[in-house]
Order: C-alpha cells, then structure tokens, then sequence
C-alpha cells in the first residue's frame, strides 16, 4: 500500500493533481490571514481558477489571471512529475484533467484547436447550484433548490436575498465572502 501524501511532502515548484481532475503548480505553501492550517496556492494548467494569487485583497503569488486556486491538504490527490506534463505526445487521460497539448505549451499541428472553458456560474442550472452551495456549506443546497436559484439568479443575490431564502446570519456571511471570492469576474462584489 502507498504512503498517503502529507503537506511536507509538497513543495513550491511541485506538479499536483487536485480533485475534480485539476492538475497544476505549486506556486506557494504556507498560512492564510483568513483560514487556519497550511494551504498551497495552486496555478491551475489547462483549467480556471479563482484568482490570480491575491485573495482577499492580499497577494500571496503570481499566476497567470484566473488560473490561481488555494486549496488545503484535503484537496491534493497526488504529486506528479515534470515529465508527465512535458513529454505526451499522443492522446492521454490528462484529458481527463483539462490538459491539453495547447495548455501545455506543447507544439502540435496548426488545424487542432483546444478550448480552455472555466466553470461559468451563469450557464448553471439549479442543481449545479444547490452542488456549489452544498460543497461550500456541507448541506443548506435544498433553500437554494426551493428558491429556484440558478446560476445567473445566484451571481445577482446580495446578502439580504441569501438571508430570505433562510441562511442564519454566519451562513450568509461565508458564502456571500465565498461568492465574491468565486465570482468577482462576474460582477460579484460589495
């Protein structure tokens, strides 16, 4: 049986993979102003993120603008090798992980296109709502899912119609500074 990975063995410069089949780099390791615990800022290849290295009004590293994602130990699922991203030449599962020869700055023949498309709130259905909501929340998705909230109906509430669709106070609070911190390109602000 492999050794499960631990935060010491990840390091800045390093290749993961993360959930929901992301792969990037390791562009920082170290503690947050907002969050407890060691957290690793992540420049996303082949998929968007959330930011740009600076969350929360501080900058904690430099990517490349929507590609940088912070994420904690829980959300790491492997290390990987230079050499896996560097040298595919054929069809593979990185696919799978949103990376493609385009995203990898790989040279292939000028008819091939890739297109790099970033989860976009607005195109989401209720259930993708009540998904996010539920990720962020571990549960409360059903308020979502009763109130009909889609996803351009999400990125157009204020902190007052999360109240009405029955969030307590604390609740509204992490997710309207989650939404902000998500959906800032989508005009999700104060």
């Amino acid at each position: 049986m492999a050794r499960r990975l631990t935060e010491s063995d990840i390091n800045v410069g390093n290749y993961i993979l993360l959930t929901k089949e992301r792969a990037g780099v390791v562009k920082y390791k170290g503690s947050v102003d907002y969050a407890e615990g060691t957290h690793f800022g992540v420049e996303l290849i082949g998929s968007m993120g959330k930011h740009s290295g600076t969350v929360r009004k501080k900058h904690y590293f430099d990517c490349e603008k929507g590609r940088g994602m912070m994420v904690k130990m829980d959300r790491v699922r492997k290390l990987l090798e230079e050499s896996e991203f560097t040298s595919q030449t054929g069809s593979t599962d990185f696919s799978k992980m949103g990376l493609s020869h385009q995203t990898l700055g790989i040279e292939q023949a000028e008819d091939e296109e890739s297109e790099d498309e970033g989860p976009d709130p607005r195109n989401w259905g209720v259930a993708e709502v009540v998904q996010y909501i539920n990720q962020l929340l571990g549960d409360h998705g059903s308020l979502f899912k009763d109130g009909n909230v889609n996803g351009a109906r999400l990125i157009e509430l204020k902190p007052q119609d999360l109240r009405t669709l029955g969030l307590r106070p604390g609740t509204t609070r992490k997710v309207w500074a989650q939404m902000k911190t998500d959906f800032a390109e989508f005009g999700v602000s104060d």
